[in-house]
């Protein structure tokens, strides 16, 4: 390559290839060199897989390399032995020169499915080396039902196995962690290329983005991919085993409990490969970035929140870049900013990647400076942040100063997408409880059928205590003994008073009802009377406020709590003073942002769309902090209602996969389960209930 003119208006190009995983971060890096350079430069990278990759750098037909992948010893050599003969486009000279990794982030592999319906899927290692094997063929199989009880799918439905075609990283870490964890199934050793005795397993995808677009649209298939690629198709995550025996999610994992340990050897042979581990030192045991690298793995390590399959993305150099004129110190400017502040604490995870952990970042900071040599008749690149006057307009500096129009708005769109996205989970989750309260709700309601009124009462506030609702479920039996809307009749009253006498332990709750009217029927004037003036009463008092027990409610739950803003009133107050000049009146101001708010495209609307949903998550916070201060002004359970409360959480913790048991059922249980207790345990749990009930009433008094 030739010397290029070294004044300030020529440009530089620097051409790479390797693993499609960082992509779409690199593209976005060049753009922000591109913009800040001066002189002008150019970058260029083929996103074809970390084989190809490690391939077309040892070659010499590219000047940098990137892959998930550390090269091979076979492939280490050869490129070094390239890099001495002066082989290759690059024609190096120096003797002593070699081949050096540098890692700047890590990333993760997961396994996803399109199954409908099965959102928690289970495989262990074993059940997927037979699935990605071809000996398990279809998704009713009973080794998977018996991994996921849940999963329902129609009779002899075929399994779809999606797998990557060519050398791979997200082959190699799946490969990896199968023949670690289950050696029996999977006999073929890690690597990029899919297992040759395999071939006829699968249906072979270019490249990641087409098989994870091939799962997103085709029902009932199975593949893997790099896990934030599938994340952002909203692909179904397979929960996988990790090495101590812990099922879960790469969102559930903690990948930092990967790579914020250190690299030791670990006591496997022959050729141990480098595994992290928290009990020595990363600056004493880490290779230096010039030396073999082919051992050092991140699958399959200990740790009980450790994801099983995670990947370091590293850049493949030469360590003699003299040749490649003024490019070879583009090459370092690159790496350099690779290893910024702005790239790891910033870029890294708006793309999903986990940045370097401090220790490792500055060691390889440290190792990395002067490593890579370029020719010194060409200047270095330096990076201006900060504004310094005079220094940033001077030739090769990258200078965060300048920007471009399209970069700004990808920002503000990303931050817009990232408020957005975050509204949703919030609004999910709460929609998620809302659902809870609704079944335990209709439980309470069936289960009213076969429960005395006194044990209605109790166990519906027990059960809704449990799922956050104890305010319904309190309605709810309130509307048993008294009639939703209505006043007591003497008869209720009656029933209430005397429901020990005639509701007894076992019986139906017809029968009960039955016994109670035949002793009303019977009772005398005189006996009757108490009861007919009691419901009197209260009758005399709906008549004199008939809507007091409405405000009542009302002001115990909403009190003062602020209503949502929609997106269009969030957008007219913060543009009011656009609309009201001039003396506007209200009604041309109100229609002049009308018609604004019409002609604006859903991506202007967007910033208001995700205050507006912000304001409707404080809302309901709000409301739910009233209903939690209108809860505690609640006499706390009886002995009874809290024993069901929970023996109904916990045995629905403890029931095990398949079809749930009904809300009626966990209520009778627990009422079986209650009437079971030794008379001690009665008494202790009674006594415990009535000095809470004791402290309450007294702390209600010192209110008053």
């Amino acid at each position: 390559m030739c010397h290029q003119d070294a004044s300030p208006r020529s440009s530089a190009g620097l051409h790479g290839s390797g693993t499609s995983n960082p992509a779409m971060l690199l593209w976005r890096v060049f753009d922000d060199l591109s913009v800040r350079a001066r002189p002008a430069v150019r970058f260029t990278y083929r996103a074809v897989g970390s084989g190809v990759g490690q391939q077309e750098f040892a070659a010499g037909v590219s000047d940098w390399g990137c892959g998930d992948i550390p090269m091979s010893a076979a492939g280490f050599k050869a490129a070094a032995a390239r890099v001495r003969s002066g082989g290759g486009r690059l024609g190096f000279t120096r003797t002593d020169s070699g081949v050096v990794h540098v890692p700047f982030l890590v990333g993760t592999v997961s396994v996803f499915h399109s199954a409908p319906g099965a959102k928690a899927l289970r495989l262990p290692p074993c059940l997927l080396a037979k699935i990605f094997s071809g000996k398990i063929t279809t998704w009713d199989d009973p080794q998977i039902s018996s991994a996921s009880p849940g999963l329902k799918v129609p009779s002899g439905q075929p399994i779809c196995v999606l797998r990557r075609g060519g050398a791979s990283s997200s082959t190699y870490g799946l490969s990896a962690y199968l023949a670690q964890a289950c050696p029996g199934e999977w006999a073929t050793p890690a690597a990029a290329d899919w297992p040759a005795g395999l071939a006829a397993v699968g249906h072979a995808q270019d490249n990641t983005q087409r098989l994870v677009d091939t799962l997103a649209g085709v029902a009932y298939c199975i593949g893997y991919a790099e896990s934030a690629q599938g994340w952002d198709a909203g692909l179904q995550e397979v929960a996988l085993t990790n090495a101590d025996g812990r099922e879960l999610t790469a969102k559930e994992a903690d990948l930092g409990a990967v790579v914020s340990t250190v690299l030791h050897t670990s006591p496997r042979t022959p050729a141990p490969p480098l595994n992290l581990a928290a009990s020595c030192s990363f600056a004493q045991r880490m290779p230096p970035l010039d030396a073999d690298w082919s051992g050092v793995t991140l699958v399959n390590l200990p740790g009980p929140a450790t994801w099983p399959i995670a990947l370091p993305t590293m850049l493949y150099l030469p360590t003699d870049a003299t040749s490649l004129g003024a490019a070879g110190q583009l090459l370092r400017a690159l790496a350099t900013h690779l290893l910024s502040d702005e790239v790891q604490g910033t870029l890294l995870p708006t793309f999903g990647f986990q940045p370097l952990p401090p220790a490792l970042l500055s060691e390889v900071r440290r190792q990395w400076e002067g490593l890579v040599r370029a020719d010194n008749a060409f200047p270095a690149w330096r990076f201006e942040n900060g504004t310094q006057p005079l220094v940033g307009m001077a030739p090769y500096i990258f200078s965060a100063k300048r920007g471009s129009y399209t970069l700004n708005e990808a920002a503000q769109l990303q931050k817009t997408q990232d408020q957005l996205q975050a509204a949703r989970g919030e609004i999910q989750a709460l929609r998620d409880s809302a659902a809870a309260d609704a079944r335990t709700t209709k439980a309470l309601s069936a289960a009213a059928l076969a429960l005395s009124s006194a044990a209605l009462l109790a166990a519906a506030a027990a059960a809704s205590t449990v799922a956050g609702t104890r305010k319904k479920a309190l309605d709810i039996a309130e509307a048993e003994s008294k009639g939703a809307g209505r006043t007591p009749s003497a008869f209720s009253l009656y029933v209430k008073a005397t429901s020990a006498q005639h509701f007894t332990s076992g019986q139906p709750f017809a029968e009960g009802v039955r016994r109670a009217g035949a002793a009303w029927k019977a009772l005398g004037d005189a006996e009757r009377a108490p009861y007919l003036q009691r419901a009197q009463a209260a009758k005399d008092v709906k008549a004199a406020d008939p809507a007091g027990a409405k405000r009542r409610k009302k002001s115990a739950t909403a009190g003062d709590v602020p209503r949502a803003l929609t997106a269009y009133a969030i957008f007219i107050q913060q543009t009011s003073s656009r609309w009201f000049a001039g003396g506007a009146t209200g009604k041309d101001a109100l229609r002049r942002a009308g018609e604004a708010w019409g002609a604006m495209s859903d991506t202007e609307k967007a910033p208001y769309v995700a205050l507006a949903l912000k304001s409707k998550l404080a809302a309901a916070a709000a409301r739910g902090e009233a209903e939690k201060k209108a809860d505690a002004e609640r006499a706390p359970l009886t002995a009874y209602a809290a024993f069901v409360a929970e023996t109904v959480a916990r045995r629905r913790d403890e029931e095990p996969g398949g079809e749930p048991r009904s809300g009626k059922q966990r209520l009778m249980d627990a009422a079986a389960a209650w009437r079971g207790l030794p008379e001690s345990e009665k008494v202790k749990r009674q006594q415990a209930a009535s000095s809470a009930r004791a402290e309450w009433a007294a702390a209600r008094a010192r209110e008053a």
